[in-house]
């Protein structure tokens, strides 16, 4: 958490085999209601330099965002998303979860603002 507005979140992908395409991740900042986006983040994983279509079954790969909330923000829970999806189509993967229905998100711990 944070008073400043500013937060770092990590993502820990780890391929289960490898990624037939290079996908994008994407990261989105809800608003309380769940319309997008005070703040996004969408792009290939290590800025570009080391693409899904490499990636290695069993492979570790971990990603690092800086989220810096908008000034004047109002306070609230604000939802925090990812997933990857083909920059081409933007079609999303979907994401299976034990115990929840398949989506094309996963939806992290909100930021409390």
């Amino acid at each position: 958490g944070s008073t400043t507005g500013q937060y770092h979140l990590r993502l820990i992908w780890q391929a289960i085999a490898p990624p037939a395409a290079d996908y994008t991740i994407f990261v989105h900042l809800l608003h309380p209601d769940g319309t997008c986006c005070p703040w996004q983040a969408d792009n290939y994983p290590r800025q570009g330099s080391y693409p899904t279509s490499r990636w290695l079954t069993g492979e570790v790969v971990v990603e690092e965002y800086d989220i810096v909330l908008p000034d004047g923000l109002p306070a609230g829970s604000y939802p925090l998303e990812v997933g990857l999806y083909l920059a081409e189509t933007g079609q999303r993967l979907v994401v299976s979860q034990p115990g929840l229905p398949d989506s094309d998100i996963v939806l992290l711990r909100p930021i409390n603002h």
